[in-house]
């Protein structure tokens, strides 16, 4: 009883040197009595060593039908609402501090996450936040997953030991699947969740199977 049409427009326009607007997103989508359309749009702003990016900020149109035909347009309702971005990240490359972040909201599951990595001279920073909002038979419930690591330069424990990093999880309101986990020493599981190389790039490995690992 529904159907719906998406895709992407590639752009790829520079505005004023600093600004490129790399894409829009478009849905169309016909049903239950209403009419939509989603835009949205993905950006990217430079400026020397630092760069931002957006991902899905635009307008979302609504065509309501009503039952007395007395709407705004015809026997249509028109609602048009600014729909807020999906992703948003940054960028730094610089002699003192280098890497980057990502936040985001997944609204198909109702999942919030973030992502941030940054070596301030010579200490690294990671840390990853994934909160699940909708949890199965738990309208109300809601399930954290955090880790953080840092790194840094060898600290000497004696006896041949040294100290180059801390890090932990935390989970609340889920639990650990041993099996999967061990299942996924081959795929990089445990350096993915405990000593992240590159966590922007671990983190899709990571979401992809958080749930496998920490139902």
């Amino acid at each position: 009883g529904q159907a719906a049409l998406t895709g992407r427009l590639l752009i790829g326009k520079e505005l004023l040197g600093i600004v490129t607007l790399e894409s829009v997103e478009y849905a169309a989508t016909i049903g239950g009595g209403e009419l939509g359309l989603d835009l949205g749009l993905t950006a990217l702003f430079t400026l020397g060593p630092f760069q931002a990016w957006v991902q899905g900020i635009g307008l979302r149109l609504r065509a309501i039908a009503r039952s007395d035909g007395a709407g705004a347009i015809g026997t249509f309702d028109l609602e048009v609402v600014v729909k807020p971005p999906t992703a948003a990240g940054f960028s730094i490359t610089s002699p003192a501090v280098n890497g980057g972040g990502v936040i985001g909201y997944d609204p198909l599951i109702g999942r919030y996450f973030g992502v941030i990595s940054l070596d301030v001279v010579a200490v690294g920073l990671s840390a990853m936040v994934v909160v699940d909002t909708r949890l199965p038979g738990d309208p109300d419930g809601y399930a954290l997953f955090a880790s953080i690591f840092a790194e840094f330069p060898s600290l000497p424990l004696g006896f041949g030991f040294f100290l180059s990093g801390v890090g932990g999880l935390l989970c609340l309101n889920r639990g650990m699947d041993g099996e999967a986990i061990a299942a996924g020493l081959h795929d990089g599981a445990i350096d993915a969740l405990l000593f992240p190389e590159n966590v922007l790039e671990d983190a899709t490995f990571i979401l992809g199977q958080l749930d496998n690992w920490f139902p």
